[in-house]
């Protein structure tokens, strides 16, 4: 456990350098990027929110659209397959307290395609399934009341209450979503 705690601080410490003042990023040129490794979403650089922020209030939106559109439009030059296949807006998905922290955009890879920290580009082509996150999951459950076949309509934020239920809470909290 010693051995694996070093090593990861140490392959985490390595990027912040990269995101510190007078690190490899010319904070002065850059209108997005992608925050610590969280490599399918993306921030704009915004003036006030960021510490070297460079886009005004006025050019948000205009830029968001012209980035939403241009990951759209992506493809992988030998194939012509689109890369991106969907673009969210942050108020698109994300609510609660740490809106502001969440990216401005948030984007999903078409098959075939990875994002990873450890590669210099946004994706790359990997032909296959990744390992990335999928927006379609895989639900198991068994014991009484639980009939076989699809679920329909579930999504993964209704599990933690309805574990709740299935373990005798009649009232999961009220801050609790997917009730």
């Amino acid at each position: 456990m010693r051995h694996l705690r070093r090593r990861l601080i140490k392959d985490v410490s390595r990027h912040f350098s990269t995101f510190s003042p007078g690190g490899t990023i010319d904070w002065s040129r850059t209108v997005a990027f992608c925050p610590w490794t969280e490599q399918q979403g993306l921030r704009l650089n915004v003036k006030g929110r960021e510490p070297s922020g460079i886009v005004s209030a006025d050019a948000y939106e205009g830029l968001r659209e012209e980035i939403r559109l241009a990951l759209l439009g992506a493809t992988e030059p030998q194939s012509g397959q689109r890369v991106v296949d969907r673009v969210w807006r942050r108020e698109e998905i994300y609510q609660g307290p740490f809106f502001d922290r969440m990216p401005d955009l948030v984007f999903a890879l078409s098959p075939g395609f990875a994002a990873s920290q450890a590669q210099q580009r946004l994706w790359s082509a990997t032909g296959w399934a990744s390992g990335d996150h999928s927006l379609d999951g895989i639900l198991v459950a068994w014991g009484p009341g639980v009939v076989a076949g699809p679920v329909t309509g579930a999504e993964l934020i209704g599990v933690a209450p309805t574990a709740l239920y299935w373990l005798g809470s009649r009232c999961p909290p009220r801050w609790m979503e997917g009730c």
